[in-house]
């Protein structure tokens, strides 16, 4: 049995090196809407959040890679990721997080900080 098969949250796939704060803080902001979440450090393999979003499971996966945070869903093209968020505030990375978790729950999402 496959990881997605056993375990139902969001991943949020990230490059260990550089960008584990980041993923901590999206991860802060999924858990707050009550949504199971889990940190997976990004190798040089063929894993994407997109494919990941497309396994079993909730439908939802985050990327985040050189600082860059993309919110994949299933129902997208993996060209246009539903949220796309560059050089964000720490408050801005939780907010993702809760647009990725709300996704999920089918919530009206939170705007970023202008």
């Amino acid at each position: 049995m496959r990881e997605a098969d056993q375990w139902c949250g969001i991943v949020i796939l990230y490059h260990e090196e550089t960008d584990f704060s980041m993923a901590d803080s999206v991860g802060q902001g999924i858990e707050e809407e009550g949504i199971p979440y889990r940190l997976r450090a990004w190798a040089e393999s063929a894993v994407t959040a997109y494919s990941l979003a497309h396994e079993p499971g909730l439908g939802v996966a985050v990327e985040i890679d050189c600082g860059v945070v993309k919110v994949y869903c299933r129902q997208l093209k993996e060209s246009s990721p539903l949220f796309v968020l560059r050089q964000g505030s720490q408050r801005d990375l939780r907010i993702i997080g809760h647009n990725a978790a709300r996704i999920v729950k089918g919530r009206p999402f939170l705007a970023l900080a202008e």
